[in-house]
């Protein structure tokens, strides 16, 4: 969870570099994904916490595997209102007193993120899954090896496509972490 509140704060970090318009748009940006996006993928991970490790414990290991399936149906179900309202960010952005700019950054910013919002809520319950086991490793490596690899994605995105490859780089380290963390469970 750490990992990815930190590529966004990177990225944020990154685009802060080119403008302050970008600071501002990656800033409302990254707000708007935390608030709705990643914290609506949490919360059903979260209810593994309880479920997965009793049934492991129990030896009813067909179960953990179910939990982490439910929960990453239930968080798609959750986020599908997000991506639906992301779509419509500028205008609500704009609603709620932003300055044109930055509504129009952040609404860019959201569009383009909206391709990890199904890879992180994957990630979560691929991790939970494990901590279920007690196999606290392997979602670590994956997430220090996507971190590693951020800021090369960081600068060859920005520099290729401005402002949306801050975004874009932040969906490629979210498919990093995924990925890794599914190879090593299959």
């Amino acid at each position: 969870q750490c990992t990815t509140q930190l590529i966004v704060i990177l990225t944020v970090m990154r685009l802060g570099r080119e403008s302050p318009d970008w600071l501002a748009g990656a800033s409302l940006g990254g707000l708007v994904f935390n608030i709705a996006g990643l914290m609506l993928t949490v919360a059903p991970v979260l209810a593994m916490d309880s479920v997965a490790p009793q049934a492991f414990g129990g030896g009813r290991l067909a179960e953990v595997g179910l939990a982490a399936q439910r929960a990453v149906l239930t968080a798609l179900l959750f986020l599908l209102p997000s991506a639906i309202l992301w779509i419509w960010a500028e205008r609500v952005l704009l609603a709620l007193g932003q300055p044109p700019m930055a509504a129009n950054l952040a609404a860019t910013f959201l569009h383009v993120l909206v391709p990890s919002l199904p890879l992180s809520a994957t990630f979560e319950a691929a991790r939970k899954f494990l901590y279920a086991q007690n196999r606290s490793g392997p979602p670590l490596y994956a997430a220090l090896v996507a971190l590693a690899l951020h800021p090369m994605w960081q600068e060859l995105m920005i520099r290729t496509f401005g402002f949306a490859g801050g975004p874009m780089a932040l969906v490629v380290t979210h498919a990093t972490m995924c990925t890794g963390l599914l190879t090593f469970c299959a």
